[in-house]
């Protein structure tokens, strides 16, 4: 740039008109300090020629220019200044010639856009402007539209700080852009330059930024803006100070001073909200948050904040964030108050929801979550025990509605426990086996085998449709009135997996989602179950234990396609692995012209039969649930399913720990041709005061009539080998209540319909107008969440009229179900970045979802802040 400045400068020079009895130019051009020495031999200047003045060459230089060459024009550059009038050649010569004169500095002045009133402020930098690399590196905010003066084009990504606006540089956006400059920035940001310098650590004499700007600058110009920006105004200059005095400040959004006595030294007034704005934005930006948590370790562990806080009320935390301290007080608090049976579920829970939109979470998330369900549990326990001895609908319907949970929770936490094993968490574990293995299976287990033997003869449950009975009542209808459907099975998933699977079905994919029930045949295992789900008049079992439907064998794929065929034509089955690992032609193609498509889905049992990954079998759960929802979206996306139904073949039970010896029992003598952990065949009627047993009416035999003898409650027969532990077959309610997912795509108004179908949320604040940097706003939560209604996460902050953000951003998890609209309440609190502000503009309350990333609201507010405040709005 400096040479075209040059070039354009002197050619012009050049072809100016020549004078009165000139017949050429000759400039001399005396670069004293040598500044463009590196360019001379670069120029281009179409009507002259260059000469180079050295000490020893001024006679010849006469010579060239008086008899060697008397008609060209000639630019004479010196690298040193004249020589004295006496010892000087050219004396005469440059007596009538011209004489250029060029500054390095200004140039780069000029070129970078910084105005001439800077120039003392340039030269004082003049070691920073020496560098090619960064001239260019400012001139690059310059083009981009980054540099103040100069408009922003394009989608260019620019940070939340930067120094743009629409006047020159001043003295303070001229070092901000140069410190960037040193930071290697994209573009100027003073937030970034101090992420930059304190993400590289806090030991002056190793941190590359700082010395840069040392180096370059001067040292001073870095603490004089952090204590514009951040109110560090302490006389020593130091980065764990500065960075204690950030991150100690910016707590105070959520914290009361008073809580906060033993930082005192470091709270200051000035620059609290850009502390908090500073860290917030730090600490949730997904690039370069590892080294805020770095830097937080460091301020903790030099200033004792964990033990700081000791004295702070647990309830003052949920909300805090910028410390891992934070998390670690909370967890310990949950833990000690389960340990000493304190029996607040209710808050411990509410202080585990605060957490998940905190930044630490991520970090803790299993054992949060593990607790979580382990509080959930506990709570349960207190709502639900002791169980009732009531009939067998009570209680299939008490575990419809309420008991599953227990299961449920149970599962999630070894889920998350096994993800992250912790000492922390183990003591708490042997609280979760006692409670659902000494409470909850053995009561239910009771209860539910008590109900059985009450109930009338033969196996039922009055009002509940009987596996058996699933094609002719669901399938038989829809193929007869010319409908083609999905039906996915899939093997040992039992009814609380089945209630994840449709609640997320029915938030995150556009249908109409029911869950029902369905009493399972006996035994509760796979050759029953698969056969009872398929089209038949009526079950047979033959010599070698096969089931039979309609006298066709059930066992494998093809043999239930060919049951499947014989009474639909245009029929199908295949696995769930199949059809996922084919392209979409190939899918396409399988199910062309087909009405009615089987899917078996096989990962549960298969984990939990095996005694090597039976430990594994939640793992398996959370597998099927991804496979099943996969499964789902490519039957509606790819294939243009719109019925489909979600079933298994039985449940299961399973425990972690192993079993005692009173959770087993020898074998009766019952004549049995076939002996499992959970269930006894036989074709003999036995009296036994230790069994249950039932003669199922659904299959028929060669043999005479079967009976089946289950044990009650969750026992076991001892049988050797490993693989107690999962188990099914017997008649436990986990293992024959079967789910059945009715899922039917929606198309047209009903798909527009259920879009809107999320609850709404709407802020209750009446004033739109905002006097502290610090205030709350009130949100209400206009629906509660149910199966009509969908939970939300929305995302609230505020930004100026030209979309750039100026307050921390809140998260919102909208997904209460009181019924009572006061417990519908959801509060934010924002702080406003310190800075100017205009009583006559708008400022915008921004409510984003935070899936779809679509705006909700923008809802217009006044700024007028007179004085600094920590007082809501």
């Amino acid at each position: 740039m400096e040479r075209e400045q040059i070039e354009q400068s002197l050619n012009k020079k050049f072809e100016e008109a020549l004078r009165p009895g000139e017949k050429r130019k000759i400039i001399f051009w005396y670069d004293s300090e040598g500044q463009f020495a590196d360019l001379i031999n670069e120029l281009h200047l179409q009507p002259a020629r260059v000469h180079q003045l050295t000490g020893h060459n001024y006679f010849y230089t006469k010579y060239l220019l008086e008899v060697d060459d008397t008609e060209s024009n000639y630019l004479i550059y010196a690298n040193h200044r004249p020589a004295r009038d006496e010892d000087n050649w050219l004396i005469d010569t440059y007596l009538y010639s011209y004489e250029f004169y060029a500054d390095r500095l200004l140039l780069q002045m000029e070129e970078l856009g910084i105005p001439l009133s800077l120039r003392p402020q340039v030269k004082h930098y003049e070691k920073f402007f020496k560098n090619a690399e960064r001239r260019k590196r400012l001139a690059g905010y310059r083009e981009w539209g980054h540099a103040p003066g100069i408009p922003r084009t394009g989608n260019v990504t620019h940070g939340e700080d930067d120094v743009s606006k629409d006047a020159s540089y001043d003295e303070a956006t001229l070092e901000i852009a140069m410190m960037s400059a040193l930071c290697g920035l994209k573009y100027p940001d003073q937030q970034e330059v101090y992420k930059k310098v304190l993400g590289s650590g806090l030991e002056e004499q190793n941190n590359r930024f700082l010395s840069d700007i040392k180096r370059f600058m001067d040292e001073e110009v870095f603490w004089k803006h952090a204590g514009r920006y951040f109110g560090y105004t302490r006389e020593e200059h130091s980065l764990p100070k500065l960075a204690a005095h950030i991150l100690i400040n910016s707590l105070r959004r959520i914290l009361d001073d008073k809580h906060l006595q033993p930082l005192q030294e470091y709270l200051a007034d000035p620059g609290k909200g850009n502390c908090i704005y500073f860290v917030d934005h730090w600490m949730n930006n997904q690039t370069d948050n590892d080294r805020y948590e770095t830097l937080s370790g460091a301020v903790d562990r030099t200033m004792g904040i964990a033990g700081r806080i000791e004295d702070i009320p647990v309830e003052e935390l949920g909300e805090c964030d910028g410390f891992e301290c934070f998390d670690q007080r909370i967890l310990g608090y949950i833990q000690e108050s389960i340990g000493n049976q304190v029996e607040n579920y209710d808050f411990c829970l509410n202080l585990i929801k605060a957490r998940r939109t905190k930044h630490w979470y991520q970090k803790y998330e299993n054992i949060y979550e593990a607790l979580y369900h382990l509080l959930k549990i506990m709570d349960l326990k207190k709502t639900l025990a002791p169980i009732p001895m009531v009939g067998v609908k009570e209680l299939w319907e008490g575990y419809a509605q309420n008991y599953f949970l227990v299961d449920y929770h149970y599962r999630n936490f070894y889920w998350h426990y096994d993800q992250n094993p912790v000492e922390f968490l183990k003591p708490l574990r042997a609280l979760v086996e006692n409670i659902y293995s000494n409470w909850f299976l053995q009561e239910l287990g009771t209860a539910w085998s008590h109900a059985l033997e009450s109930n009338p003869p033969g196996w039922q449950v009055d009002g509940v449709t009987r596996q058996q009975n699933f094609y002719k009542r669901e399938i038989e209808p829809m193929i007869n009135g010319g409908e083609r459907c999905f039906v996915i099975i899939s093997d040992a998933l039992r009814y609380e997996v089945a209630v994840d699977i449709a609640i997320r079905l029915n938030q995150e994919t556009l249908a109409t989602v029911s869950l029902d029930t369905m009493l399972g045949v006996l035994p509760s295992t796979t050759p029953y179950g698969m056969a009872a789900l398929l089209p038949h008049r009526g079950l047979r079992l033959n010599q070698n234990q096969q089931v039979l439907a309609d006298n066709r064998k059930t066992d494998s794929l093809q043999e239930r396609e060919q049951v499947l065929q014989n009474w639909v034509s245009d029929a199908v089955a295949t696995h769930c692995q199949t059809l996922i690992d084919m392209n979409k032609e190939a899918r396409r193609e399988l199910v062309k012209g087909k009405k009615l498509i089987y899917i078996y889905h096989d990962s549960i049992d298969a984990t939990g039969h095996t005694a090597a990954t039976e430990v594994k079998v939640f793992d398996a759960v959370g597998q099927s649930r991804e496979e099943i929802y996969r499964l789902i979206r490519l039957i509606r996306d790819d294939l243009g399913g719109v019925n489909i139904f979600v079933t298994a073949d039985h449940g299961f039970l399973y425990r972690r720990d192993p079993l005692p010896e009173s959770d087993k029992m020898k074998k009766e003598t019952v004549a049995a041709f076939a002996e499992k952990r959970r269930y006894l065949l036989s074709y003999k009627e036995v009296e036994s005061e230790a069994l249950m047993r039932f003669k199922p009416d659904y299959i028929s035999s060669e043999e005479g009539a079967l009976w089946v003898y289950v044990p009650r409650s969750a026992i076991r027969f001892k049988v050797q080998g490993a693989g107690a532990n999962f188990v099914h077959g017997g008649a436990a309610l986990q293992e024959v209540m079967v789910p059945l997912i009715k899922y039917k795509a929606l198309r047209g108004s009903n798909r527009r319909k259920k879009e809107e179908n999320k609850v709404k949320v709407k802020l209750t604040n009446e004033s739109r107008k905002i006097s502290n940097t610090l205030f709350s706003l009130e949100f209400f939560q206009s629906e509660k969440v149910d199966e009509e209604h969908l939970p939300r996460t929305v995302e609230v902050y505020m930004e100026d009229e030209n979309g750039k953000i100026i307050s921390n951003r809140e998260i919102l998890i909208v997904d209460k179900r009181s019924d009572k609209p006061a417990e519908r309440s959801h509060k934010a609190k924002l702080t406003l970045k310190t800075g100017p502000y205009d009583k006559q503009k708008d400022y915008f309350l921004i409510v984003r979802d935070a899936d779809t990333e679509l705006i909700e609201e923008k809802i217009p507010f006044k700024i007028n802040i007179a004085f600094s405040s920590d007082f809501d709005l």
